[in-house]
């Protein structure tokens, strides 16, 4: 009884720290996702402030004969591109990470985690009192043994 007990009260710790792992990993990634959210999104605004300054500079390429602005134009394109790359790497990358959230990291798993958590330590319980009550009995029952063993002697 008393190993059954130990090996339901290891049971259950091992169950207790894998959920504080699983709900500490699911902070981490909503955190990082969320890091990753606001990057992808500075990385939009200065495409579009690069986008803009390429269209006014579109502009007064007809008026330049020396071809600078032309230089510059490609100069601002080549960056756009760098930045529509940068921002399709930060979005697959969020959008991995939401997808890891939803697999691993659902509400609904630790729910039943957590149950089966309680359900474990209620069984512990119980298992804990039958074995005390056993001993108990184990005790008495041995007492009685003495006692009738002394009286047939």
């Amino acid at each position: 009884m008393k190993v059954q007990k130990d090996n339901m009260e290891r049971v259950t710790k091992m169950v207790a720290e894998e959920v504080q792992a699983l709900k500490a990993q699911c902070d981490r990634e909503r955190e990082n996702a969320k890091i990753m959210k606001i990057e992808a999104e500075r990385v939009q605004k200065e495409r579009n402030v690069l986008a803009h300054q390429s269209a006014l500079l579109m502009a007064e390429v007809g008026d330049d004969p020396n071809g600078r602005l032309l230089t510059v134009l490609q100069e601002v394109e080549s960056l756009k591109r760098l930045l529509e790359e940068e921002q399709q790497n930060h979005a697959s990358q969020i959008q991995m990470l939401e997808e890891k959230l939803e697999e691993k990291e659902s509400n609904v798993e630790f729910e039943i985690v957590e149950e089966k958590l309680k359900l474990a330590e209620s069984e512990l319980e119980v298992v804990t009192q039958r074995a005390e009550r056993a001993e108990k009995s184990v005790e008495t029952l041995e007492g009685v043994v003495q006692t009738l063993k002394a009286k047939n002697q």
